[in-house]
């Protein structure tokens, strides 16, 4: 009994000593360091007409297996330094909407665009405001430009759009499609609907009546010994190789033709979409974002304020890995990953909108073996990206005249 009972210990203590070495070596190949990761990014709260925002003065811990940060939120409610409600006399307000790429969770504060934007061109009086949150399409970023955006007096007004699902979010039927009608991203989300360019646009609200119950659930969760324990275990590499396995088995033993393939990439990066009932889901997803950026540029310009557009690739636009994987995946596909590039650059250019597109660059750094996203878990710029991202931004505002003329020398003033 006894000699049973210490060889059962001795194989329990040589199993957990091996999944510690198998986990410290992960760890070392991967992070270069034996660094714990633990906490969870929860800032945002429910929001009447956007579905959700950022709480203000809050803190919290975003972890993933790339990398572990501690994100605040000021007493605006934005991630960022604080900011005054009036600029300052003589300043130069830049306000930033966008996703998560520009809430920038993945990087520390001073590593993201907004705030090295703002330190690139301090001397010139120019202050950034970041009013980016995780998970906002085109419709909620011209609502918080118009709720609070505007309340700050910007001069600009600098859009990020994500090429990755910013079309995508504008289209309740895709979202559903993709995400399930039961998804919190699908029925808290407003949506915009557009009949021509012309036209009004048609507003369909949040549904707060099944918003209640889910943030209900959500911190019922979040109370949970055992999510606490499966929050505690996501960092560990070897729970990511144990995921991506079962994962691989799940997908071999069930059908992979639950939705139609050609709505995960669809009209913005396909050479073309085959199904009819898809295809018109992805137009009227084109012409509802084409038509809310016109109206975002309308409400800057009544601001007198300028709108100006950078694009954010996503990464298997700019990785060949990434896109090797998405192709590998998806054999039937025929891809055309610059065609929302095109599309957008083309559009922005008969509206008179400013469009700054970054992707040929981060595509050589890439191609050069100085990645600027993370590629374990997370998919967002690492803090190369958004270095790089940030002096291209600040080159081209100034080269399109968008940004105060610097200080002259006092000797040039003599």
């Amino acid at each position: 009994m006894h000699r049973s009972l210490a060889s059962g210990l001795l194989l329990l203590g040589s199993l957990l000593f091996s999944v510690g070495l198998a986990e410290c070596g992960l760890r070392l190949y991967h992070y270069g360091s034996l660094r714990g990761l633990s906490g969870e990014h929860s800032l945002r709260g429910p929001h009447e007409t956007r579905g959700w925002a950022l709480e203000p003065n809050a803190s919290s811990f975003q972890r993933t297996r790339d990398y572990g940060i501690l994100v605040r939120t000021n007493a605006l409610g934005m991630r960022d330094r604080e900011h005054a409600d009036l600029p300052a006399p003589g300043s130069f307000r830049i306000l930033v909407l966008g996703d998560s790429f520009m809430e920038a969770y993945s990087v520390s504060l001073e590593q993201s665009l907004p705030y090295r934007l703002q330190e690139r061109l301090a001397s010139r009086g120019v202050e950034v405001l970041n009013l980016g949150v995780g998970g906002y399409g085109t419709a909620q970023e011209l609502l918080i430009l118009e709720e609070d955006g505007l309340r700050y007096r910007p001069d600009l007004v600098v859009l990020a759009f994500y090429l990755g699902n910013d079309v995508q979010n504008n289209s309740r039927a895709i979202e559903a499609a993709l995400l399930g009608e039961d998804a919190h991203t699908t029925f808290a989300r407003p949506y915009a609907r557009a009949l021509s360019l012309d036209a009004e646009l048609e507003w369909t609200p949040p549904d707060r009546a099944r918003m209640a119950p889910h943030i209900e659930r959500w911190n019922e969760r979040k109370r949970s010994s055992l999510d606490a324990l499966r929050r505690a275990l996501q960092p560990a590499m070897v729970v990511n190789l144990l995921e991506r396995a079962t994962g691989s088995m799940w997908s071999w033993f069930t059908s992979r033709d639950r939705y139609d393939p050609e709505l995960v990439f669809g009209w913005p990066f396909l050479r073309d979409v085959a199904h009819p009932k898809t295809a018109r889901l992805w137009e009227d997803a084109w012409l509802a974002t084409r038509r809310l950026l016109l109206e975002m540029d309308r409400v800057a310009r009544e601001a007198e304020a300028r709108l100006a557009l950078l694009l954010v690739p996503a990464d298997f636009q700019v990785d060949p890995r990434a896109f090797a994987a998405v192709e590998a995946a998806n054999p039937e596909l025929v891809f055309d990953l610059l065609r929302i590039n095109r599309e957008l650059e083309a559009f922005c250019a008969q509206a008179g909108i400013p469009l700054l597109d970054p992707t040929p660059a981060l595509a050589r750094e890439q191609a050069a073996g100085r990645p600027v996203y993370y590629a374990i878990e997370d998919h967002h710029w690492n803090a190369a990206g958004h270095a790089l991202a940030a002096e291209l931004l600040a080159e081209f505002l100034d080269e399109r005249g968008l940004l105060p003329q610097p200080p002259r020398p006092a000797s040039a003033s003599r």
